[in-house]
């Protein structure tokens, strides 16, 4: 695929348009996909299932067990074939999160339909339906169903759920708008179950992630409003815990009386360092992720860094604490005795 591609603006109604002349569509979600991510990619097969067009659900990443629960019409796989004539991808600000797929020579002609709600998007697609004031990519999908004339089944209607969800906190974020508590209310009027849903997702988690949180909190600092966390390697492989146990342990962080930033550094086992940046409603943390190449929300972004945990916490503390000033927020720094 090529990035060097005509930049045109999307709606719900121009991604119908390329969706009905699609014989056989491919739809990917980013890497370490989140509840969002999965859930919209379920949502689009269902939606596709419903218009009668072949349709192949891919992710260059292991899908959590977490997941399991959420009905799909197709396996979601790591290889994907050939025979397409669309690719949808979901959720997804930028064309390398797709993975392996954005250097897969089968699909380097064939026209993409970018649906997402990070502003740090990049519009890699021929029709580019980006809104940042949607609270997750979900509640975007939800908008499909209509001009695709998809009615909403239980099936669909639990995906969308998720994404919601998941992605709000259960209606707690800033983004959360009375679209997205409407969209929230109809799925469940079509057969969805709030309490299922937050109960297998915001309010499920394994004992190892629990574990691995004792041991990040037990290290973890706070200095002027900014909590800072930091997961080894050996803290992964000694609690066996999985991606969803980080996620969870940054929103557990910023719910600190004190905290206005939450970060959280994990080491890879390629090396390079994840970094996971929160913040409460006031404080931008993309901006900092942009200095480091990355991207994401105001109060929800992140990166990825190569180079030993030292110097990637320099670097980012560097790039926080440059940012916070930008935004007249007084931040003396991070003890590097963590």
């Amino acid at each position: 695929m090529s990035l060097e591609r005509e930049k045109r603006v999307g709606s719900a109604d121009a991604c119908a348009s390329f969706i009905r002349g699609a014989k056989r569509a491919l739809v990917i979600c980013h890497l370490d996909p989140d509840g969002d991510a999965i859930g919209s990619l379920l949502a689009m097969g269902w939606l596709l299932k419903g218009v009668g067009i072949d349709h192949a659900l891919a992710c260059d990443s292991p899908i959590p067990q977490q997941w399991a629960f959420l009905p799909r019409t197709v396996p979601i796989v790591s290889e994907c074939g050939n025979g397409y004539d669309l690719v949808i991808t979901v959720d997804c600000n930028a064309f390398d999160r797709l993975g392996k797929f954005c250097s897969i020579t089968s699909l380097a002609n064939i026209p993409i339909v970018n649906i997402d709600h990070h502003v740090t998007n990049t519009l890699f697609g021929q029709v580019n339906w980006v809104d940042s004031q949607a609270a997750s990519t979900a509640e975007m999908i939800y908008e499909l169903a209509a001009p695709l004339g998809v009615p909403l089944s239980p099936q669909l209607s639990t995906c969308l759920l998720v994404g919601v969800a998941t992605d709000t906190q259960v209606f707690r974020t800033p983004n959360t708008t009375p679209h997205t508590l409407e969209v929230a209310l109809e799925t469940v009027r079509a057969g969805a179950s709030l309490p299922d849903v937050v109960a297998r997702t915001v309010d499920s988690r394994s004992f190892s992630s629990m574990r691995l949180w004792a041991h990040a909190v037990s290290r973890a600092i706070l200095s002027d409003g900014v909590v800072w966390a930091e997961v080894t390697r050996a803290d992964i492989v000694s609690t066996s815990a999985d991606r969803e146990a980080i996620r969870g342990l940054i929103n557990f962080l910023l719910t600190a009386r004190e905290a206005q930033v939450a970060v959280v550094l994990t080491e890879n086992s390629d090396g390079a360092i994840d970094v996971s940046l929160r913040s409460k409603p006031g404080v931008d943390v993309a901006d900092a992720a942009a200095r480091l190449g990355g991207g994401g929300h105001h109060q929800a972004a992140g990166c990825t860094l190569q180079g030993p945990m030292a110097d990637v916490r320099n670097m980012v503390a560097a790039a926080l604490l440059e940012s916070l000033a930008e935004q007249g927020i007084a931040w003396t720094g991070l003890d590097l005795a963590v």
